[in-house]
């Protein structure tokens, strides 16, 4: 699901209000990923989800800014792309990773699951 959100952002997201929201999304990425790295058991779950919901929230308020943005000029798009490629996919890769390890985890799901449905 943030995968797509992921997605989203790398395609309509430069120098100036772009390259700032695409520099947000990877800081807010990282954040969320790395809350969700310290989640071993339903207990971190249950203590790391206020923290995990603020992060998620702000990457809520990035998604309406980039729609309130608009998209980039075709040169912006591609200096974007030149930037933000290779992070992006790192970020997604890492943070898809770390979804699907706390998903294993017996009861983590039901207590993350409404926090991710925020991002829709």
């Amino acid at each position: 699901m943030l995968a797509v959100v992921l997605v989203m952002f790398a395609a309509s997201g430069c120098r100036g209000d772009h390259e700032l929201l695409m520099n947000d999304l990877c800081k807010y990425t990282g954040k969320v990923t790395d809350t969700l790295k310290m989640i071993d058991n339903v207990g971190t779950a249950k203590k790391l989800k206020p923290r995990l919901s603020y992060f998620v929230s702000k990457l809520v308020v990035l998604k309406k800014r980039s729609r309130d943005l608009g998209p980039p000029t075709p040169s912006q798009e591609a200096r974007l792309r030149n930037l933000f490629q290779e992070k992006i996919r790192t970020s997604q890769q890492n943070l898809m990773s770390e979804l699907v390890r706390v998903s294993a985890i017996p009861g983590v799901a039901k207590i993350l699951g409404d926090t991710f449905k925020k991002i829709k």
